[in-house]
């Protein structure tokens, strides 16, 4: 048989077959050591722990003038952090994007696991906001993408859903402080993300009202802006 004629799997055949492997052995063995690593690339990856680009809210105002134009017609394109670039470009770089090449592979993992991987996820999340070291935008968003993918499956275990998102409101809260970006005028690129992450929830998967009077003790820990955003979602 010649090998050439059997060309090396594809990076979308490598990840789910990975997924697969790790939901066919016992959890213990590869699926939770594998979610549990989260807490490590978060808070030790030098890239999840900058601050995004600031950014200014919308002012029809400003909109009008000359500069302005100029400066939205040629700014780069909308992107919090090169994390978010496709597996496929992280690939063909070799791995070098940590976060990244983890956060395919945990989708995969929980595209096929289970509840118990799913509360093994969100007490990764619980316990990283409890830590109190979450410092950057990019972190929160990052925790957002490690959910988003399965809010579809979250939705029908309405107490873990809840829980889940209740925390990362907090992880907002928490973060917040640490960007002086912040202010009446002004957001970041991640944290307008993470209020679109917000927005999808409301609009597809939508919890009720109930919960989210669960989570309104976490919102009002938000700084007074974003906190009116995100009772404004809540509230549609």
């Amino acid at each position: 048989m010649d090998p050439a004629s059997h060309p090396p799997p594809s990076g979308a055949t490598y990840i789910h077959s990975t997924g697969l492997l790790a939901n066919v052995l016992p959890d213990e063995l590869m699926a939770f050591p594998f979610v549990q690593h989260l807490t490590a690339i978060v808070l030790e990856e030098p890239v999840l722990k900058t601050i995004s680009r600031s950014k200014r809210y919308f002012s029809f105002v400003e909109f009008a003038l000359p500069a302005t134009y100029a400066q939205r017609t040629h700014s780069p394109l909308f992107a919090a952090t090169a994390v978010f670039n496709s597996y496929e470009q992280n690939r063909a770089r070799q791995m070098v994007n940590r976060p990244n090449t983890y956060l395919t592979l945990l989708h995969s993992i929980l595209h096929y696991g289970g509840i118990g991987t799913f509360n093994t996820l969100a007490e990764i999340i619980r316990g990283l906001v409890a830590s109190g070291q979450l410092c950057s935008d990019i972190q929160l968003l990052y925790l957002c993408a490690t959910v988003g993918p399965i809010l579809y499956r979250l939705k029908d275990h309405e107490p873990l859903y809840v829980q889940i998102l209740g925390d990362l409101v907090s992880a907002m809260a928490q973060v917040c402080p640490h960007i002086e970006a912040l202010d009446i005028n002004t957001s970041t690129d991640a944290v307008e993300q993470v209020m679109d992450f917000f927005c999808f929830v409301k609009d597809q998967f939508d919890p009720g009202r109930p919960a989210w009077r669960s989570i309104a003790p976490h919102i009002s820990a938000l700084p007074s802006l974003l906190r009116y955003q995100l009772q404004s979602i809540v509230d549609q």
